[in-house]
């Protein structure tokens, strides 16, 4: 693949791709190197792929931004592009995409989940903590909350979040997703620093 040259000293190349693996342990990994010199540069991740089973579950939590390049995934009408970073402006909003897994259907084979967006502070070295999800705690900002049926037992959760009245800080994202059919929610978090 060639990456087209940028501008400057400050090019940044951001693409998303796409693919159906069966569960298993995975290495994922990217390589540059300029067409001209003998820098080298990499990045790897080691993934594991779990089997779908048959609870109520949520992949990972994706930060996207928008983005007007032709060739962008583009989701609910706006075009947008996999952000690598934990920080964001509070003038700037943040897309949110995730999957939801394993929704259970009514008689009418209607789904119907409520999904919360919120932020708890993340004191400086301390690990994630434990949350409830049917209870944030008093410290949770509520960025979003929607409610969504569909005749599917898995879809695409896709919100956008503005941090305007949000102080600067360190947080823990929270999605939490609540299957009203089955009466039960799951939850994914990260962790995300928002500036002025």
């Amino acid at each position: 693949m060639d990456i087209p040259r940028g501008q400057g000293d400050k090019a940044v190349y951001m693409n998303m791709y796409r693919y159906r693996v069966l569960p298993d342990m995975y290495t994922i990994a990217m390589h540059v190197k300029p067409l001209e010199g003998n820098s080298f540069g990499n990045w790897k991740l080691v993934k594991k792929i779990s089997m779908p089973g048959a609870d109520l579950s949520l992949s990972d939590i994706q930060f996207l931004l928008a983005s007007n390049v032709k060739t962008t995934l583009e989701i609910d009408g706006v075009k947008v592009l996999p952000s690598p970073f934990t920080e964001y402006s509070k003038d700037t909003p943040l897309y949110v995409y995730c999957h939801v897994y394993n929704l259970v259907r009514d008689a009418l084979g209607k789904t119907s989940v409520n999904v919360r967006y919120y932020l708890r502070p993340a004191p400086e070295g301390k690990p994630m903590p434990r949350v409830d999800p049917d209870d944030p705690g008093a410290n949770a900002i509520l960025l979003l909350e929607k409610t969504r049926e569909s005749d599917e037992v898995r879809w695409t959760e896709f919100g956008i979040l503005n941090f305007a009245d949000v102080s600067p800080g360190r947080y823990f994202l929270v999605v939490a997703v609540k299957d009203k059919k089955r009466v039960q929610t799951v939850i994914g978090q990260r962790e995300i620093t928002v500036f002025k």
